[in-house]
């Protein structure tokens, strides 16, 4: 985490059960003073559907269209 120079996403969805190595990683950024944003699709698979899909891709856009 301490070598990531500039901002960052992590979106998960909550039926993967990725929420201790996801914890992890955002502990990290915060200890590093990592600008991140950490995006929370309850319900949803790796693949998101429906109104997670639509979420996470509005979320992306904004976030591209903010940090690059």
């Amino acid at each position: 985490a301490n070598r990531i120079q500039s901002p960052y996403m992590i979106i998960i969805g909550t039926e993967e059960g990725l929420y201790l190595t996801s914890m992890r990683m955002v502990h990290a950024l915060i200890q590093a003073g990592v600008n991140h944003e950490f995006v929370v699709l309850p319900g949803q698979h790796h693949g998101y559907v429906g109104a997670g899909q639509t979420y996470a891709i509005e979320k992306i856009v904004r976030f591209f269209d903010q940090h690059l």
